[in-house]
């Protein structure tokens, strides 16, 4: 056979093999694109299971809404994940969204929920909570999450985060908040921060009479430190509802006022 020939014929087989390969590849896609979603596996990640901002039923009735119909009757290249991820990403109570199909045709959806550090209660009666990414979130009838709530001498939020000049009172609210929820013990004692009308902050715990004067919010780790020692070793002895106030503010010690007795 002429050489030539046969070069041709070698070119043309391999161009063969590589447009039917091609072909396949395409149909596949087709195929796949054409196929309806097998299972829905809906995923709600959170850091603090105690704190429930969202459902999975809630999820549900989020994504029939923007579906207009049941998903399962939509295939899978018109289940359009990323306007899908946009839309949960503009809920209050949601950090982030990933959604998509896996090998098996399953489609995910996995909701990173935003994670309240404090309950606000600011002077003009308005609450709502403040996340870890400082970021407000709705009050709700539906969910609550047990974290600390901050009353008093508290401004109105400007705008909807904290990290602004004119929210300076929250971000320190948030140093402190995000302190104690990082403390096991503070965090099981303390259900309240209050700002005094003299501008100091006291906190109030869940049990017993006393308020625990903080002060500024400076040393908080060795604050919380001494507030623990003292419940831990101190308290026990002089028994409950015995002081007024515990004063955390002196170095090295724990100063505390006795309620005055009637005479």
């Amino acid at each position: 056979m002429n050489p030539r020939v046969k070069g041709l014929l070698w070119i043309s087989l391999h161009i063969g093999v590589l447009a039917l390969l091609a072909g396949l590849w395409m149909l596949s896609i087709k195929n796949q694109r054409a196929q309806f979603s097998n299972h829905l596996e809906v995923q709600i990640i959170k850091s603090n299971p105690e704190n429930s901002l969202i459902t999975k039923n809630e999820i549900m009735t989020h994504l029939k809404y923007f579906f207009k119909k049941d998903w399962r009757k939509i295939r899978q290249y018109n289940l359009h994940t990323k306007e899908l991820e946009d839309y949960f990403e503009k809920l209050s109570t949601v950090h982030h969204a990933e959604i998509y199909m896996d090998a098996r045709d399953n489609f995910h959806i996995d909701i990173y929920q935003r994670d309240p550090v404090m309950r606000v209660i600011d002077i003009a009666n308005n609450q709502f909570y403040i996340g870890s990414d400082g970021e407000k979130i709705p009050c709700s009838t539906i969910y609550s999450a047990r974290v600390p709530v901050i009353t008093g001498l508290i401004p109105e939020l400007v705008g909807s985060s904290i990290w602004s000049k004119s929210n300076m009172a929250y971000q320190t609210m948030f140093k402190l908040s995000t302190e104690v929820s990082k403390d096991a013990f503070a965090k099981a004692l303390i259900e309240q921060i209050e700002v005094n009308q003299s501008g100091q902050i006291q906190l109030i715990p869940k049990v017993g009479k006393e308020k625990i004067n903080f002060g500024a919010v400076v040393q908080v780790k060795e604050k919380l430190e001494k507030l623990k020692f003292f419940y831990e070793q101190g308290l026990p002895y002089a028994g409950w509802n015995v002081y007024e106030t515990i004063d955390l503010n002196n170095d090295g010690q724990v100063v505390c006022k006795k309620y005055q007795q009637a005479i």
